[in-house]
């Protein structure tokens, strides 16, 4: 339809429509006008909020003696107050960030207008016109995204930000909060990232390489991009030039300067990684996954700094010695686990999950579960002491058969050496790790009396229910073996492994306390008989190797078949520690034992580190007493005896008769 054939009507009602038009326009700008201006003034916070406003503050890990053992952090940031950084860095970021800062009130006119003039020059951005507080403002409350709400809201808030905080207070909050690329948070932060040195160690041209990395840290960072990094620098260098922040002769002298940048490989290992792994999520728990790792939190933890490095040390040397010796070039072949806890209240002293944490995080110590061979053997023995064994009493060391099934035929037990002894005392049964003795007593106690003790020590994971279950086929964790023997060391009673000691909030209030609780599960008389027991094991037996080191050590190695799995387990009054070393994926097979491979990391440990020895003896239990008795038949201790040993029993079990020359050995 054309114009002219249009009806007048029609065409005047056309006519007065712009009207309409324009009333509808300003209406809906005006309705916009005030979308806007509410949705800039919804949900911003109030001067009381900026009061009190920080950044987000790591959780700092402590060992027992308030030595930083790590940090827990969303963002890696290290706050440090203002005057602790050096003027020249302080300068060269007000020089490349909002040389007007001083003067302005949160917004500066005349740089937008600069900016806005370069802008249109060029007909791109070239230039923006941020201050540090829009900076400061848009980082703490508000989201990158380019809107003209975002930035409306960021006007208002750098207003408020500088009628509640000093300039000081701004700068220092911009300096510990803002991003300075791969991975680093603030100025001290990127100190280390770059250079590798505390904050207040930084010479002028790193300062300036610092201050040239807020506006675009991707693409001044001097690892990825060292020539355009050098050009900001060295123009951030004239600016403070021409401030006056800086000589002529220091500009020259800063612009010829190299870039000595921090080599990767100068990055500080983690001193007990998989220890704060495994606290990690306990103090989740307690405050919540965000305050865990931004509310300043300063968790005290029962770790040892001294014994925590032995145990990186030993392990590493230690494996690194096996691996050479059984010709395994392959690092996941070989792996190791310690553990040490104080056996009065568990807390766990050193925690070490594998011998490279960057190559292999899994936490060996809590996760893996092994075979504990001959190291399980004492609950066996304990098992018989509760049931009126006596330590001096004999088993039968001989060839022996047990039927088996149709295909796989009858089972018959060999000890190590495949040697037998005949009679054996149940001491020297458990020092010489005997396995026939060690099973005809598995036999007579019976395997459920056995593994009901086991439950109570505190054993979670499944129990073979047959006679093999004295050779230690049963699965179990590091730690929880090792805390079963604190059960020994600390006179029957059952703990919990724990790292945490406290958790204070940023201003010191407590928000956690452990509180240890022990249940007494055996009595002290058995726990402190077996403990002699495990005396010779360490004295004569498969520990010997520890015959010359101090201390009142008692303990127990353990080997599984075809030599995957190697333990020992040792402990004082004041400490327990548990080391395995074993294949992780069941093949090769080779030939290792308790006592030549794990024993040897167990006493590098403990003849290293510095934890208070000299060590106390085993308190002595008011049912029991030491008494000297012939080795071979139990009896009293007489001139006519061929040698004495001293030993522990209970007051009701003593000998009466003394030992004569040949007597026969004690059925």
């Amino acid at each position: 339809m054309t114009w002219a054939k249009i009806p007048l009507r029609r065409h005047l009602r056309f006519r007065r429509s712009p009207n309409i038009f324009f009333r509808l326009l300003g209406a809906s700008v005006a309705g916009g006008l005030s979308a806007l201006v509410f949705d800039i003034f919804l949900d911003l916070p109030e001067i009381e909020e900026l009061r009190v406003v920080t950044p987000g503050l790591p959780t700092i890990i402590l060992d027992q003696n308030g030595s930083i053992i790590d940090r827990l952090y969303s963002e890696r940031r290290d706050p440090v107050p203002l005057k602790a950084l050096p003027r020249q860095l302080t300068d060269a970021i007000i020089a490349a960030e909002d040389s007007r800062f001083l003067d302005h009130i949160g917004l500066d006119m005349k740089g937008i207008l600069r900016s806005l003039v370069n802008n249109l020059r060029s007909g791109h951005v070239v230039q923006g016109g941020s201050t540090i507080t829009q900076q400061l403002a848009k980082v703490l409350f508000l989201t990158p995204k380019r809107t003209i709400s975002r930035k409306a809201k960021e006007a208002v808030l750098s207003i408020k930000i500088e009628r509640a905080f000093t300039k000081d207070q701004i700068l220092e909050l911009y300096l510990n909060q803002i991003y300075f690329g791969h991975g680093a948070f603030g100025v001290s932060e990127a100190s280390k990232t770059f250079f590798g040195k505390p904050v207040d160690q930084l010479t002028l041209p790193e300062c300036a390489l610092i201050a040239a990395l807020p506006r675009a840290p991707y693409v001044y960072s001097p690892f990825r991009n060292p020539r355009k990094a050098l050009t900001r620098r060295n123009w951030i260098l004239s600016r403070m030039r021409e401030a006056d922040k800086i000589s002529q002769e220091d500009e020259t002298s800063a612009r010829t300067s190299e870039l000595l940048l921090r080599n990767d490989s100068a990055q500080t290992t983690p001193i007990a990684p998989y220890f704060v792994d495994f606290i990690r999520p306990q103090i989740e728990k307690i405050v919540g996954q965000h305050r865990a790792y931004t509310g300043g939190l300063k968790v005290s933890t029962s770790l040892n700094l001294a014994l925590q490095l032995a145990a990186n040390a030993a392990i590493k040397n230690g494996l690194q010695k096996i691996r050479s010796s059984l010709s395994l070039p392959q690092r996941q072949y070989l792996q190791g686990a310690l553990i040490a806890m104080d056996p009065e209240n568990g807390a766990i002293l050193a925690m070490v999950g594998g011998d490279d944490y960057t190559l292999t995080p899994f936490n060996r110590t809590i996760s893996a579960l092994r075979q504990p061979g001959s190291a399980f053997k004492p609950v066996v023995f304990l098992s018989a002491l509760l049931s009126g064994y006596r330590q001096m009493q004999a088993v039968w060391d001989a060839p022996v058969s047990y039927q088996g099934s149709p295909e796989k035929g009858n089972w018959r037990p060999e000890n190590y050496n495949r040697a037998h002894t005949g009679r054996i005392t149940l001491r020297q049964a458990l020092a010489q790790s005997n396995n026939i003795a060690s099973v005809r007593l598995l036999e007579n106690l019976g395997i459920s009396q056995v593994i009901e003790l086991a439950r109570r020590l505190g054993w979670t994971t499944p129990l073979t229910n047959d006679l093999s279950l004295a050779f230690g086929t049963s699965e179990i964790s590091p730690l929880e073996l090792t805390t079963i023997y604190a059960i020994f060391a600390n006179g029957g009673f059952r703990v919990e492994g724990h790292g945490i000691k406290t958790v204070r909030d940023a201003s010191g209030a407590s928000i956690y306390d452990y509180r240890p609780h022990k249940i007494g599960v055996v009595s002290p008389d058995a726990t402190y008989i077996l403990t002699d027991m495990l005396r010779d094991v360490v004295k004569t037996g498969t520990a010997h190797l520890l015959s010359d080191v101090s201390g009142d050590i008692a303990g127990k190695t353990g080997t599984t078949s075809h030599g995957r799995d190697a333990w020992f387990i040792g402990y004082t009054p004041q400490l327990v520690m548990g080391v395995w070393v074993g294949i992780d994926h069941g093949s090769p097979k080779i030939r290792m034992t308790g006592g030549s491979s794990a024993l040897p990391i167990w006493k590098e440990v403990y003849q290293t580190a510095e934890i208070g020895r000299p060590y106390s003896e085993f308190s002595l239990p008011n049912n029991v007493t030491r008494i000297a008795v012939d080795p071979f038949s139990g009896l009293m201790a007489s001139d006519e005896c061929r040698d004495t040993i001293t030993i522990a029993v209970r007051k009701s079990e003593l000998p009466i008769e003394p030992c004569r020359a040949n007597t026969p050995i004690l059925e």
